[in-house]
């Protein structure tokens, strides 16, 4: 199966390339830069430095500012790709953690590695490897049918609900996992959201894989039951389908670069950030402050 995975990008996504730039000692010119490259997160391991993933429009932008910069990787999404493959090509026949990783630990539980702590759930994959079609992650399509999945297995547990649609006409779900999950109890409810950023592929993944195990281990796992009876757990394992389904068109083994949705507002790069677009103390939440917004 995984050998179909990774094919060519068979439409063409502007280029995205991960670049370091020089000379931000200046907070306002590191602050102009930001915005005019639309630079969402980045590192600063040096002072005055800044290290993202641009695109090919931003890095003519950067190239005209006259700041010295490295390009470290001149194609991400082949990057991603290339790593993706041979990722897979070196553990498909073991799990991951215990190969690669065997001194990763959990906190609680030292001297474990993390697989044995948190097994992979068997809906989820037999050999600890991600089974998604999108260069091993989920497509929305996938996530969906993962969804309907545990409806059918856990019924008293899940619940599927509509929450709204995209700008495209698709369905923005929600999954609700409790003890009494058809009854509204005064328990405190929990949110998790993944795939703001559609670019962000392992985020919706691993809510299907975080869901999965709190169902296949509720009869059996007593920290899980305690978790699940105690609280209302609400997961949208995919807030941005538009702009997530966008690049598995134009990147079907993953890969692809595009963040925002697809609103239909700038001909050249059209989309909203939805990760931007959140007001100050949205919902009024207790002990929230207009200083953390």
């Amino acid at each position: 199966m995984f050998g179909l995975l990774f094919g060519t990008i068979t439409q063409a996504q502007e280029k995205f390339s991960k670049v370091k730039v020089y000379g931000l000692d200046n907070a306002s010119v590191k602050g102009n830069m930001l915005g005019l490259l639309e630079i969402d997160h980045y590192l600063s391991d040096e002072p005055g430095t800044i290290t993202s993933t641009v695109s090919a429009t931003a890095l003519n932008k950067l190239k005209r500012s006259g700041l010295r910069y490295d390009v470290l990787v001149d194609d991400e999404a082949a990057h991603f790709v290339a790593e993706s493959k041979k990722f897979f090509e070196e553990n498909k026949n073991g799990i991951p953690d215990a190969s690669i990783r065997p001194n990763l630990m959990g906190f609680e539980q030292s001297c474990q590695t993390l697989t044995n702590i948190i097994p992979t759930p068997s809906l989820f994959s037999t050999n600890g490897l991600p089974p998604g079609a999108m260069g091993g992650y989920y497509t929305y399509t996938e996530m969906v049918n993962k969804i309907d999945q545990l409806v059918s297995l856990y019924p008293a547990l899940v619940q599927k609900i509509n929450i709204g649609t995209s700008i495209e006409g698709r369905t923005i779900w929600a999954v609700k996992i409790s003890d009494n999950v058809s009854t509204d109890e005064a328990e405190p409810e929990v949110l998790f959201t993944a795939l703001q950023h559609a670019r962000e592929a392992i985020t919706g993944t691993s809510m299907i894989f975080f869901m999965q195990y709190l169902c296949q281990n509720y009869a059996s796992n007593v920290s899980v039951q305690e978790v699940v009876n105690s609280r209302e757990i609400w997961v949208v394992p995919c807030v941005n389908p538009d702009g997530y389904v966008r690049n598995q068109t134009t990147n079907p083994s993953g890969g692809g670069m595009v963040r925002k949705n697809r609103r239909p507002n700038n001909a050249t790069n059209p989309g909203v950030d939805l990760n931007r677009n959140y007001g100050i103390d949205w919902g009024n939440c207790a002990g929230a402050t207009a200083s953390c917004g």
